[in-house]
């Protein structure tokens, strides 16, 4: 083995030194310099643990990160008013709204939200019936209930607080929000209040039977949404980006009180209205497509990352079809449900329950028009065909769509 060293050039002479290393010093010089690569017991137990060390390092790191971010993304999209004192109620709040945007799971959101709120109800302030953030608070816990299955609670917690938004409606909007929600929908005022309220308390009611009780919520949501839409309209600034997402967002409440309002007629067997509101959410829809593309400034709202206009126009559809369905008008059904699967095929990517509902709601409709042609073995492939599509989507409430399976398959 050869070696040179520049040693000599170091002392100012140009002139370098050639070595000489016979095969043992060489061989003794490596084994030196790599002695802790060997396999001994002390070696492993020394590598494992600093690679341990070093992959914990990381993950600690990384998890730190990752919370942290969130946390950010919370405080700046979801502050918590100022009006609650106190780290840990605060932190309390932040955490009920990470169950809630980040990791979806109304169970552990409720409990946050409970537990911030027995922290919080000795402040007088907040223990006020008309403090707008205890009214908050308690929207949330039913809004929570009622995900979480416990629609008794829910409803007797909106009907309690129910005379004090429509109270608060008669005064001024005040609101609790800093300067940066002047140019969105999401002030806290009595009317936001009003929507939040009607489009649960009248889910609510639909379910359990209550159409005019239902109608006559959903109304009052939606007074209250076309108030804040004149009101956006009104400042409504073409320059600031935002107030192109706020009048969408808005304009989407509107449209989603309107499909629920009509589907609540039609339950009630008031085609007439329910026509006409079907009709005026699918204008809504045909609006929101022309600003999004007018306007590229209209966004999903960035504190939850959803759009829902998604499969709202193609669950419009499905009710108009079911009308005329029902009126024996099979053939003006059809083009409805042609257009509404063109649109949740477009926007089946997103796995949305509404779109898979709507989509499996579609297909039985096929159903119900191959029933009234005297073609029971076409009806009965296509509520399979709508079952199967709920059933692989992990669709819960498959009841309605097996009973037509198996009334049909008991007739034949």
């Amino acid at each position: 083995m050869r070696m040179y060293t520049s040693e000599s050039m170091l002392k100012g002479t140009p002139r370098f030194t050639r070595i000489n290393w016979s095969r043992k010093q060489a061989r003794e010089e490596l084994v030196s310099s790599t002695a802790w690569l060997k396999l001994t017991p002390r070696n492993i137990i020394r590598v494992i643990s600093r690679g341990a060390i070093a992959v914990s390092i990381v993950g600690v790191c990384g998890i730190a990160i990752y919370y942290g971010t969130i946390y950010h993304y919370l405080v700046s999209y979801w502050p918590v008013s100022d009006e609650i004192k106190g780290v840990v109620p605060r932190h309390m709040f932040y955490l009920a709204r990470y169950y809630e945007f980040v990791n979806q799971n109304p169970a552990k959101e409720l409990q946050a939200l409970e537990r911030a709120q027995s922290m919080t109800k000795d402040d007088p302030g907040l223990s006020d019936p008309s403090s707008l953030v205890d009214l908050d608070i308690k929207l949330r816990i039913a809004k929570c209930q009622y995900d979480t299955g416990n629609t008794v609670a829910a409803a007797q917690s909106l009907e309690e607080i129910l005379p004090t938004i429509q109270s608060m409606q008669l005064g001024p909007q005040v609101t609790y929000a800093d300067d940066r929600y002047n140019h969105t929908d999401k002030w806290i005022s009595p009317d936001m209040f009003m929507y939040r309220l009607a489009a649960i308390l009248g889910n609510i009611y639909v379910g359990e039977g209550s159409v005019s009780r239902a109608i006559q919520v959903y109304s009052l949501g939606l007074q209250a949404v076309k108030r804040m839409k004149a009101g956006i309209a009104g400042s409504f600034n073409p320059d600031h980006p935002l107030d192109y997402t706020a009048y969408d967002n808005i304009d989407l409440k509107e449209s989603l009180l309107t499909l629920h309002l009509g589907i609540a007629f039609y339950i009630a067997k008031d085609y007439g209205i329910a026509e006409t509101l079907l009709q005026s959410t699918l204008q809504s829809v045909r609006r929101h497509n022309v600003r999004y593309e007018a306007a590229p400034y209209i966004t999903v709202d960035p504190r939850s990352f959803k759009n829902d206009w998604l499969c709202l126009d193609s669950r419009a559809m499905l009710y108009l079809a079911r009308m005329r369905i029902d009126s024996g008008n099979l053939g003006d059904a059809l083009p409805w449900i042609v257009s509404g699967r063109k649109q949740t095929t477009l926007e089946s990517t997103f796995h949305l329950p509404q779109c898979i509902d709507c989509e499996s709601g579609l297909i039985s409709q096929l159903g119900r028009i191959a029933e009234a042609q005297g073609k029971p073995k076409r009806a009965l492939r296509r509520y399979r065909q709508a079952y199967q599509y709920s059933r692989l989507n992990f669709v819960q409430n498959l009841d309605a769509l097996a009973a037509d399976v198996n009334r049909l398959e008991s007739m034949m």
